[in-house]
This record gives C-alpha cells, sequence and structure tokens, in this order.
C-alpha cells in the first residue's frame, strides 16, 4: 500500500506521503524515501499510490498531454488509457490544479476507473487519502483528520500538516507498506 493525503482550502493545497515503495506484489521494500508527490506544472500536481511501473507511464503521458489539455482533460485521457490494460496493475491518483485560484482535485483509481471531483467550499476543508486498504482500519481516515483539526485549533497550513503527519503515523503503526518517512507539497493560492 502506499499512501498519500490531500488537504484542500479555498487558500492552500497540502500534500503529504509515506515513503515506502515495494516490489511488485509488495514483498520487499525497494525504497524507503520514495516521493509520491510530484508537481506537474506550476499549478498543478499529482500523487500516487499502486504500481510505480504504471504510475510512470501515467506520468510521462500527463506531462506530454498538459502541455496542450486542461488537467481534467488530461485525466479522462488516462482514464481512457487505464481501461484499456491489464487490472493487475493497480494505481491510486489524485490530481491537482488551482482554477481561478479554487483548489480543484480529481480522483481516479484504477478498480473503477471513475474520476471524481473534490472543491473545497469556503471556509470548509476536502480531504483526501490515495490508499489501497481502506479495509484494513477501524476508523475512517478523514474523522482522523478532522479530529485531530479539532484538537489544534485554527486550520492553516501547519496545524494540517501535523494533522497529516499524525494520520501516516497511525497508519504505519498498523501497516508494514507505510512508512514514517514524509515528503510534503504545500501550494498557497
Amino acid at each position: 500500500m502506499s499512501f498519500s493525503t490531500v488537504i484542500a482550502t479555498t487558500s492552500f493545497v497540502s500534500v503529504l506521503t509515506d515513503g515506502r515503495h515495494l516490489s511488485s506484489g509488495a514483498k520487499e521494500i525497494v525504497n524507503e524515501e520514495f516521493c509520491k508527490v510530484m508537481d506537474l506544472t506550476e499549478n498543478r500536481f499529482i500523487t500516487f499510490g499502486g504500481s510505480v511501473k504504471r504510475i510512470f507511464s501515467i506520468i510521462e503521458m500527463l506531462q506530454e498531454s498538459i502541455k496542450e489539455k486542461s488537467l481534467y482533460d488530461s485525466v479522462i485521457e488516462i482514464r481512457n488509457y487505464l481501461s484499456t490494460i491489464e487490472n493487475e496493475d493497480k494505481v491510486m491518483l489524485c490530481f491537482g490544479e488551482f482554477k481561478n485560484n479554487i483548489p480543484q482535485l480529481y480522483t481516479l483509481n484504477s478498480n473503477e476507473l471513475e474520476i471524481q471531483t473534490h472543491i473545497p467550499d469556503p471556509g470548509e476543508l476536502t480531504s483526501i487519502c490515495v490508499s489501497g486498504h481502506k479495509e484494513l482500519f477501524d476508523r475512517d481516515f478523514n474523522d482522523i483528520i478532522v479530529e485531530e483539526l479539532s484538537r489544534l485549533g485554527a486550520i492553516n497550513p501547519d496545524t494540517v500538516l501535523e494533522a497529516q503527519s499524525k494520520l501516516i503515523d497511525y497508519i504505519a503503526s498498523k501497516d508494514k507498506s507505510v512508512n514514517t518517512n514524509k515528503f510534503k507539497l504545500l501550494l498557497p493560492v
């Protein structure tokens, strides 16, 4: 499993991922410092989990596609690509961009091939977890984020990163395929 958490407000987007990369079949640790978030352009990003081989082919497609298309149109192209291949290489993806200074997040996984759009309402936050095994845990990931943010008080980039970090620590304590080495991306509006 890989784990990424994305939190968007109308003033910033925070992405935090773990750093463990496992071999195909999740049998061996390949890398403990593997960054699972990357900038695609100045205000567009991708975070991911699943088959690294498949993800790298998707990133290569994206880097060409987003030069000419909107991010959403590029995500549609990736969905269409995923629908044509064998489903053994599973991927979970979250894409983000700012349109008119409003964060827009798109999620896609190779199991369902359904693009979901997430846009935070003013004064609210949108929380997304990119993960392969939600059924392994006794608590909803988003509940943990909300509980931690309530405890911390104000919602700002520092408290959000702290809540995301606590969530990754919790997941890593329950699942050996996730570690506590973290990579972040913070995008202000």
